[in-house]
C-alpha cells in the first residue's frame, strides 16, 4: 500500500525545497543530460517480447528514494486476464519533450526515458518500500509500432484495473503561488459542495449545459493563481482523457502538494459552467480550465451510460493535443462503447487520413450522425485540406473561434445510417433524398460585424413572405441560451433587438444583467436572445432557399448548393456536386423541417414515397 505524506512532512520538505539554492529536480536533471544520444551498448536494457495471448503488460518496480540521480527500476511481465488482477498504480502525465534523455536503471541495465517520465519516477518513489507503478514511457517498448498498437488497444484495462491514477503535473518554481491554488480550489470546492442547488443539477449540467446561476461566488479567491495552474500543459493533453476517466481513482501530484483529482475538476466545471458571469474573460477562455471543464462533462456522460459512443468520445477529444496524430482517434478508444476492432484496431503504420476517414464512417455506421459536426470548413481551401476527403472529421486541429463555428445542439441517436463501406479511403457513400437548393446568401457572420450582419440578414428575409417568429428560431437553430428548444418568450428578444440596432443602442449581454437591478423583462430577453443566436450563426450564413425556407448553413456554401436529407443524420447536410459525385460542405439548419420540429413527419412521409439518391461524397 503507497503512504501518503502527512501535513508535517509536507511542511518541512516545503521548507526544505524552499530554502534549497538549487530545485532537487533540476539539479538532478543537470546531471543526468546526455548529448549527443549515445549509441546503444551492452549497458542497455532490451525489453522482452510480451506475450499477446495472455494480454500480458510490464509494470514497474521502483525501488525506495536515494540520492543516485537515476531512479532504479525493475520490469515484471503481467497477464490482466489472471487472477488474482496484478496490483499496480497507473501515472498521467504529460510528455512534452519525448526524447529519451534520462537515464533509469532497469535490472542493472540502462534505459533512456523522455525527462518528464524520469522526474515522474523520481518523485514517486517512496521513502522505504518499492512501488508497483505503470508509466507508458517504460512499460511499453516505444520503439516496437508492433507492440505499441497492441497495447493501446488494452489500455481501457490497463487503467480500469489499476489501484489508482496518479495525476503528475510535474514540479513548481513558484511553490508559493501553487500553495495559493490548492488553497482556492480546496475553498471553493467546500463551497460549491454546500451548494445544494449545484449538487442536485451537477449531472444535468454536465450532460446539458444548461444553468448558469446569478449569484456570485462567496469564497474569496483570485484568479491569478487557479489561471497559473490551469496553465499546465498536462490539462490539454489528449491521453490523461482516457487515463482519468477509466481509473476507479485519481490522486494529483504536483510537486509537494496533493489532491484529489475530482475536486479540481468540479471547481473547473463550477466555474467555467456554473459561474459563467463571475469569471474573467480570460480565465473563462484559458484552454486548460475548458478542457478541465470538459474532463468532467466526459467522465459523468461515460459513468451515466457505461461508456461513450465513438461520435461523442473524439468530440470530447478534439481540442485535446496529442504528438502522434493517430492517437486523436486511438488515444481515446478504451472509452468506447461499442466493438469497433474490425474497423478501428490500432495500426500506426496506417496514414493518419485513413484512420481518420474510417473513425467517421463508423460512427455514421452505429449511429452517430453527431460525427459529421466536427466537419468545419474555414475556407474553399480547407474542404480537402491535409489531404482529407471532404465528410472526414477534421481531428487534426484544435479549434479555432475566430474561423470555426459553433456545433448545431444534437438531440440524440437515429438509426444507423445506410453506408455502403468500400475500399477506397476517400469515398464515402451515403443514401437520402435532395430537397432544396440554396439561393440567397448573407455574408458569414463574425463577431465586431453582428449588428451589420443582422440587418442584412432581415432584408434578404423580407424578400419571401416574412414571418418574424420563424426568423427568430432561424437565428437561434431553435435553440435557446439553456440549449434547450426554444420558445415563443424566447424568441421575442428579436423585435428588441431590431429596435435596439436601429437606434444604436448598445446591445446587452448575459455579464451585463449581473451589474443591473431588477432588469427589465424585455432587457433579459434580448439579452439571451442575443446569446444564443449569436451563439449559433456564428462564423455561419444565413440562406433563403429556392423554396423560400430559411436556413443557416456553413459559411463556404455558395448558391446552387444541395440540401440533402441523409438517412441516420440528424441535421440536413449542404452538399456541392463536381461532375459525377459530390463535396461535404456541412451541416445546415431548415426552419420549420427540423427532426424535432412539428412539420418535419409530414415531410418525411413524402420524401418515403420517392426513391432515395445515393450519393458518393469524396
Amino acid at each position: 500500500m503507497a503512504r501518503e505524506e502527512s501535513s508535517s512532512q509536507l511542511t518541512a520538505r516545503s521548507a526544505q525545497l524552499t530554502t534549497s539554492p538549487m530545485p532537487w529536480y533540476r539539479s538532478f536533471a543537470r546531471q543526468g543530460r546526455n548529448t549527443p544520444l549515445e549509441q546503444e551498448t551492452s549497458k542497455t536494457y532490451r525489453y522482452k517480447p510480451l506475450d499477446t495471448s495472455r494480454q500480458e503488460i510490464r509494470v514497474l518496480h521502483v525501488q525506495p528514494k536515494t540520492r543516485e540521480k537515476r531512479p532504479r527500476c525493475r520490469l515484471e511481465h503481467v497477464s490482466l486476464a489472471a487472477t488474482p488482477k496484478p496490483k499496480y498504480e497507473t501515472i498521467s502525465y504529460c510528455w512534452r519533450n519525448p526524447t529519451p534523455r534520462h537515464v533509469i536503471l532497469v535490472e542493472g541495465f540502462e534505459l533512456r526515458v523522455p525527462y518528464s517520465a524520469w522526474l515522474a519516477l523520481k518523485r514517486l518513489a517512496l521513502d522505504s518500500e518499492d512501488r508497483t507503478l505503470w508509466i507508458d514511457a517504460v512499460c511499453i517498448n516505444q520503439s516496437d509500432r508492433t507492440e505499441r498498437g497492441h497495447q493501446v488497444s488494452l489500455m481501457r484495462d490497463v487503467y480500469s484495473l489499476g489501484r489508482r491514477n496518479i495525476v503528475y503535473l510535474g514540479e513548481t518554481r513558484d511553490e508559493q503561488q501553487m500553495h495559493e491554488a490548492f488553497a482556492i480550489i480546496k475553498n471553493l470546492h467546500a463551497e460549491l459542495t454546500g451548494d445544494a442547488v449545484f449538487q442536485e443539477q451537477l449531472v444535468d449540467l454536465a450532460l446539458r449545459d444548461i444553468s448558469r446561476t446569478e449569484r456570485p461566488i462567496l469564497t474569496e479567491w483570485s484568479e491569478g493563481p487557479l489561471f497559473k495552474f490551469f496553465s499546465n500543459s498536462w490539462f490539454s493533453r489528449l491521453w490523461v482523457l482516457q487515463e482519468t476517466c477509466l481509473a476507479s481513482k485519481n490522486f494529483c501530484v504536483l510537486g509537494i502538494f496533493e489532491l484529489d483529482f475530482r475536486k479540481i475538476l468540479e471547481v473547473a466545471y463550477w466555474l467555467r459552467v456554473y459561474h459563467i458571469t463571475h469569471v474573467s474573460s480570460e480565465l473563462f477562455s484559458l484552454p486548460g480550465l475548458t478542457d478541465a471543464a470538459d474532463t468532467l462533462d466526459s467522465h459523468m456522460m461515460y459513468h451515466k451510460n457505461k461508456g461513450l459512443s465513438l461520435s461523442n468520445t473524439l468530440f470530447f477529444g478534439r481540442d485535446l493535443e496529442a504528438s502522434n496524430l493517430h492517437d486523436k482517434v486511438y488515444g481515446l478508444l478504451g472509452l468506447v462503447s461499442e466493438d469497433l476492432r474490425d474497423v478501428l484496431e490500432p495500426n500506426y503504420g496506417t496514414r493518419w487520413q485513413y484512420v481518420y476517414s474510417d473513425a467517421t464512417r463508423a460512427a455514421l455506421r452505429n449511429s452517430q450522425g453527431g460525427i459529421l459536426r466536427m466537419v468545419s470548413h474555414r475556407d474553399e481551401a480547407d474542404i480537402h485540406v491535409d489531404d482529407l476527403p471532404s465528410w472526414a472529421a477534421r481531428l487534426q486541429r484544435r479549434r479555432d473561434l475566430l474561423l470555426d463555428c459553433n456545433p448545431f445542439a444534437h438531440n440524440g441517436a437515429l438509426s444507423g445510417a445506410n453506408i455502403r463501406i468500400r475500399g477506397d479511403h476517400r469515398l464515402l457513400s451515403l443514401e437520402g433524398w435532395m430537397v432544396d437548393t440554396v439561393k440567397l446568401l448573407s455574408e458569414s457572420a463574425s463577431t465586431p460585424k453582428y449588428s451589420q450582419w443582422f440587418r442584412h440578414v432581415a432584408n434578404l428575409a423580407s424578400s419571401v413572405e416574412e414571418d418574424t417568429d420563424q426568423l427568430a428560431r432561424t437565428l437561434m437553430s431553435d435553440c435557446n441560451w439553456q440549449k434547450l428548444r426554444s420558445t415563443s418568450d424566447d424568441r421575442l428578444g428579436y423585435q428588441t433587438l431590431v429596435e435596439y440596432i436601429a437606434s444604436g443602442k448598445t446591445i446587452p449581454g448575459l455579464k451585463e444583467l449581473d451589474g443591473m437591478i431588477a432588469p427589465p423583462t424585455e432587457v433579459v430577453r434580448l439579452a439571451r436572445f442575443w446569446q444564443s443566436s449569436t451563439n449559433a450563426v456564428k462564423n455561419r450564413k444565413f440562406s433563403v432557399s429556392e423554396n423560400g425556407l430559411f436556413l443557416l448553413v456553413p459559411k463556404v456554401t455558395q448558391p446552387s448548393d444541395y440540401i440533402a436529407y441523409i438517412e441516420g443524420c440528424e441535421f440536413p447536410l449542404v452538399l456541392r456536386q463536381k461532375e459525377y459525385d459530390f463535396r461535404l460542405i456541412g451541416e445546415c439548419y431548415i426552419d420549420g423541417l427540423m427532426r424535432w420540429q412539428e412539420d418535419f413527419d409530414e415531410l418525411y412521409e413524402q420524401l418515403k414515397q420517392s426513391p432515395m439518391t445515393s450519393f458518393s461524397i469524396y
